[in-house]
């Protein structure tokens, strides 16, 4: 399958209780394979930390993570169709047809998340001199930098704006991975479709944040060690998302 599918599935429109649906789902997956889930994850949070330490390849871990995605999806689906999900999944985008547009997801969100970035740190600026005025320069110059940035205005406004901006990306980018895994999509047509995926289904999504959030909180508690579960959990949920969105039956049926 190397051709690029121009037809997607359409996005089904699914119920709000499938937002929690995912992560119990996702936590199915994740509890027959626990050991070789932690262990991918386990070699991931190594590589990152490495990788950190060289800012190049800081940029090439943002470029690769759909791939690495992709690995994930792919160990989902085998262990759907009654495999087993191997640590070696983690680096299974690599080997597939899909790696090089998997790179190019990588690529077009690595630069979309600079725009955004550097959309965000103009915002700031007009805000802050917008509310401040010319006194705040005036106060950089004399030193008083503390007193410059004591209003917390203009940081709330900006992280509150970047977030309303973040949210399409993060959209686009939710599904995408699967789309062009398993259904050959191109980059562009996966990042559409993944949006709309999320925009019709609105309310599970906001049950989904609900759910993940409350259980950010409770494996945050102890040393954040919950941390090494929630995080297989989570990325499974997305492939379970993607299932109930995307696919009209699950595979193994």
């Amino acid at each position: 399958m190397n051709e690029i599918n121009s037809r997607l599935t359409d996005p089904k429109t699914v119920a709000a209780g499938r937002g929690a649906g995912w992560v119990t789902d996702g936590f199915g997956i994740f509890k027959s394979s626990p050991l070789a889930w932690i262990g991918a994850y386990i070699i991931f949070f190594i590589l990152v930390m490495v990788i950190s330490l060289i800012p190049l390849l800081s940029v090439l871990l943002n470029i690769f993570f759909p791939v690495i995605m992709g690995g994930f999806m792919l160990g989902c689906r085998e262990q759907e169709q009654g495999g087993a999900f191997r640590v070696d999944h983690l680096f299974a985008g690599f080997t597939q047809p899909c790696f090089g547009r998997l790179v190019i997801l990588g690529v077009l969100f690595f630069v979309a998340s600079i725009l955004l970035v550097s959309l965000m740190i103009l915002i700031f600026g007009m805000l802050f001199f917008l509310m401040g005025g010319t006194g705040l320069i005036e106060q950089i110059q004399n030193g008083q930098v503390e007193q410059a940035f004591s209003d917390p205005r203009p940081i709330l406004l900006a992280c509150l704006i970047g977030a309303l901006l973040a949210m399409p990306l993060l959209m686009a980018e939710w599904f995408a991975p699967a789309l062009i895994t398993f259904q050959e999509s191109s980059p562009v047509d996966a990042m559409v479709a993944s949006f709309r995926g999320c925009l019709v289904n609105i309310m599970p999504f906001l049950v989904y944040g609900v759910v993940g959030f409350v259980l950010m909180i409770i494996a945050a508690l102890p040393l954040m060690l919950g941390y090494i579960v929630l995080l297989p959990v989570l990325t499974a949920s997305v492939y379970t998302g993607y299932r109930d969105i995307f696919e009209e039956q699950n595979p193994a049926s």
